[in-house]
């Protein structure tokens, strides 16, 4: 009997932390990199990008986004290639994009490391 009893308090405590973890993924950051092949810096700042969601075992929020693949009226397409969106804003504060027009996106003093992502993502996914 008291081995039934064991078993019960373990399945009770995989459950409950499988509960954890679900909920706890439905607070993760909503991350897109928004592209287009040929731009000069999307290949940089995608594996600078990549390289700051490992460091933060953030690796599998990210969701790439084809900009010549949306429908012509998407505003999506409006933000420059590359773009990284973090729960729908411009982590390097881009206003909101109003256009359709597809264009690369050239980064002041170049594209941005993987340590300044890095420093943009924990400020945005904390609010500070």
């Amino acid at each position: 009997m008291e081995w039934a009893a064991v078993m019960m308090s373990v399945l009770g405590v995989i459950v409950l932390t499988a509960g954890c973890s679900e909920s706890s993924s439905d607070t993760s950051p909503r991350i897109e990199l928004l592209y287009f092949e040929g731009c000069p810096d999307t290949p940089t700042v995608r594996e600078n990008l990549i390289a700051a969601l490992d460091r933060m075992k953030l690796g599998s929020s990210l969701t790439q986004i084809d900009l010549v693949s949306l429908p012509k009226t998407d505003t999506l397409r409006g933000y420059g290639s590359p773009t990284i969106l973090v729960n729908g804003r411009d982590l390097f504060g881009a206003p909101v994009s109003t256009s359709t027009s597809v264009s690369c996106r050239l980064y002041p003093g170049g594209p941005p490391t993987s340590e300044q992502i890095e420093q943009k993502l924990r400020a945005a996914i904390t609010g500070g």
